[in-house]
């Protein structure tokens, strides 16, 4: 009454979990983008954001890293202004990370793209730390000193390795000198 019939997006989304079960990934994957995109058109973000995120999720369980990282990066983009889209993006970076593991010199610089957006993008959230953290150890095995100096000094004082960021800082001063 007076709010919008969300039943064709609940029936694409009973179909993707029935995809899902009977081992049709790829399907399901497709139907829950599709729920998605349907979600977003009858102004459900939260909806749409969880079902994308579903999806890239099945990509990544299929072992399909770069479409998996694409599809977390894409969503944190979206939905930047919102609280979850941290964690969409932070994925992509988990996504990157198993992708540098298998080629260093061919995902190196993206996955560094993505450590530098997300700082950007979401210097506050709780992950932003620990993205500090391995950027600012990415610089200083480069010996860019100066970078890995301003990374390093903005790790929050409350931070798990706070103590270790000091001394990585005094280190790079000293290198840079």
């Amino acid at each position: 009454e007076g709010g919008v019939d969300a039943g064709p997006v609940q029936l694409l989304v009973e179909t993707a979990q029935n995809l899902y079960a009977d081992q049709q990934r790829s399907r399901a994957m497709e139907a829950f983008e599709k729920a998605a995109r349907l979600s977003k058109s009858l102004g459900e973000r939260d909806r749409s954001f969880r079902l994308s995120f579903t999806a890239a999720r099945i990509a990544q369980e299929q072992g399909d890293l770069r479409q998996s990282l694409a599809r977390f990066r894409a969503l944190g983009l979206e939905y930047r202004p919102d609280s979850q889209a941290s964690e969409a993006h932070l994925m992509a970076v988990a996504c990157a990370v198993d992708l540098v593991r298998q080629d260093p010199a061919a995902f190196r610089e993206e996955y560094m793209q993505l450590l530098r957006e997300h700082l950007e993008f979401w210097p506050h959230a709780a992950s932003a730390d620990s993205v500090r953290w391995s950027l600012g150890d990415i610089y200083e095995r480069q010996r860019d000193w100066t970078n890995a100096v301003n990374v390093y000094r903005e790790i929050s004082l409350n931070h798990a390795r706070k103590d270790r960021a000091i001394r990585a800082t005094g280190k790079c001063w000293v290198e840079k000198l």
